[in-house]
């Protein structure tokens, strides 16, 4: 959980500082974000083509409409004039309907398609993603700035083409037909209510972009505060987060009223505009012409909705550019780790040691080292456990042997073969990692063990559960495998998460297992049974376990201490415990 007094006051001063920044490279910005999303509709354009086609030939069947029935009233013959209003309007309404059916199939199509590339983008990024962005805010991303972007789709393209096509084609039937004094006037009209709207959009899109930022940090406050209820009640800090959460939902409804003022006054721009401009065209009557300007005005009320459709999208656009630019950013933002060019499934060497780590250092920030020129082996079928202080960098040991991130320095080798050479798939199936806070799916629980093996039969599932002593409460409950697991585990306790996290890990049958203080909610009884079980059940696993409970670790097992960044002292804990000046016997004192 971020740290209460700073997260979300760091937040809103970034969002408000960050307008200084932006505006210098924000049109190129914006024409940025909207080439990368036109590169994405290479699938949906003739779809789209018939939205944007349906849309203008609607439009003009509006100004046919009120100019014949304009006509109608200064005398046309009544019958056939109606007659033509009522079979235009039909077929308008048939346009209508493939406009909106079109473009919104274009529109959520193309969600649906951002939102894979998403979670095609951001599975090679683990775990690193999760490092510099909360779990709530790639949510955030995912699903509220990618559902905003739904605009730029089904609102902004269509409405822009016909905002151009649909005047220009009408203003020049006026002056063919009506004379070029009312197609002058309505033209100038036209070019404002076209301009004043896109200018304005100058103004708004920094605040649009501070609006997606600043929701996206309460997005993140709230997830924070929901996942450490806990930690908030018990420290009182009920108030603090409340206050935080309100002064940025006051920033944020700073920023909204401030974009509502000005379409207020955009709104009463282009009505001014409107009026004026009827008043033109009745100004602009000569030789007693009063037919002639009441089919222009009668047209130009006609001409409203297309023009007005700039402004109708200027706001939306705003923001789905500024959501676009979020998902944009986590979808290109490089993995921490790929495959290599030459990865392959390569010979491993049976008597090489399991892992190797030689002279390993780290930088999660590129600046300060975690870990620092770390060496150490881990041999084949052994229990060996990591220990040190929290923010020692064992968990990021962990991380590496798993492939989290790569070494700033040095390498690390599975059976004699750096693991940058091994394919990341492969490689996984063989190092199962299991971390502290460990996830799990709304789903049964046998849809959660097998994540790791879709494909495993319920005899192994039921092993891996006996493996952790899991295996009697399952057989307890009536639907066996098939019973609910709610998300995150909310419905059974802590040390049961931890431990099904485990037995999820055993059903994939690793080679090495990771427990990266896995067994940090479990009593010590339980601890060691699960670990006894383990050992006798899978003689051949290698597991390396983090754990801050050095009282727990059994007197022959190998022990590395990390402090600092630094592996300050390795041995059987035995050995390691008889010097009273040592790291581990300090550990062991501070139990």
């Amino acid at each position: 959980m971020s740290t209460p007094a700073t997260g979300m006051d760091t937040t809103v001063s970034d969002a408000q500082t960050s307008a200084t920044s932006g505006k210098q490279t924000q049109t190129s910005g914006q024409r940025g974000i909207i080439a990368w999303l036109l590169a994405r509709t290479k699938g949906v354009r003739p779809m789209w083509t018939l939205s944007v086609s349906s849309r203008v030939i609607n439009q003009l069947l509006m100004v046919a409409i009120l100019v014949m029935a304009a006509g109608a009233c200064l005398g046309a013959p009544l019958v056939p004039a109606m007659a033509w209003i009522a079979g235009l309007s039909l077929v308008k309404a048939v346009f209508r309907y493939l406009e909106h059916y079109a473009g919104h199939w274009v529109a959520f199509t193309m969600l649906a398609w951002l939102r894979t590339e998403f979670y095609d983008a951001i599975v090679p990024q683990a775990p690193a993603v999760v490092k510099g962005h909360a779990a709530a805010e790639l949510s955030e991303r995912a699903t509220r700035d990618i559902d905003r972007i739904e605009v730029f789709f089904a609102h902004t393209i269509p409405p822009m083409i016909a905002a151009i096509l649909v005047p220009t084609a009408s203003i020049t039937w006026v002056g063919f037909h009506l004379g070029w004094s009312y197609a002058l006037v309505m033209a100038i009209s036209a070019v404002f209510m076209i301009a004043g709207p896109a200018l304005g959009r100058l103004l708004s899109w920094q605040d649009n972009r501070d609006l997606a930022a600043t929701n996206a940090q309460i997005a993140t406050h709230l997830g924070d505060s929901i996942q450490g209820l806990r930690e908030v009640l018990g420290f009182g800090a009920e108030e603090q987060r409340l206050a935080q959460w309100e002064q940025a939902e006051a920033h944020a409804e700073t920023i909204r009223r401030r974009v509502r003022r000005r379409a207020a006054v955009r709104a009463a721009f282009l009505m001014a505009i409107e009026l004026a401009t009827l008043a033109a065209l009745v100004g602009v009557v000569g030789a007693g012409d009063v037919q002639s300007a009441l089919l222009a005005c009668a047209a130009w009320v006609a001409l409203w909705a297309p023009l007005r459709g700039v402004d109708d999208f200027v706001d939306g656009l705003d923001e789905a550019l500024a959501s676009a630019e979020r998902v944009r950013a986590a979808i290109d933002a490089p993995p921490q780790v790929v495959d290599a060019v030459d990865a392959s499934a390569p010979e491993v060497d049976p008597t090489a040691p399991t892992v190797s780590v030689s002279h390993v250092s780290f930088s999660y920030d590129g600046a300060t080292d975690v870990l620092s020129d770390v060496s150490f082996e881990i041999t084949d079928a052994t229990w060996t456990y990591i220990v040190g202080v929290s923010g020692g960098g064992k968990s990021t040991v962990a991380a590496l042997l798993a492939r989290g991130w790569d070494p700033r320095e040095g390498r690390i080798t599975y059976r004699g073969v750096d693991i940058r050479r091994l394919r990341l798939d492969d490689l996984r199936s063989r190092v199962s990692l299991v971390v502290q806070r460990p996830s799990l799916l709304s789903a049964s629980l046998r849809g959660n063990l097998t994540l790791s093996a879709p494909n495993a039969t319920d005899e192994s599932l039921w092993e891996a559960l006996d493996l952790v002593s899991l295996g009697e409460w399952a057989r307890s409950h009536a639907d066996g495998l098939d019973q609910a697991i709610t998300l995150d585990g909310s419905n059974i306790s802590g040390g049961q998460i931890q431990r099904l996290a485990i037995a999820r890990a055993l059903v994939a049958m690793p080679d090495v297992l990771i427990l990266d203080e896995a067994m940090s909610q479990l009593d010590e009884a339980t601890a060691r049974e699960v670990r006894s079980r383990i050992r006798l059940a899978r003689p051949d696993l290698t597991v390396v376990e983090i754990s801050h409970q050095v009282d727990r670790i059994d007197e022959d097992a190998r022990v590395l201490v990390i402090d600092a960044g630094h592996l300050v002292e390795e041995g059987l804990a035995s050995d390691l415990l008889r010097n009273e000046d040592g790291y581990l016997s300090r550990l062991a004192r501070r139990v």
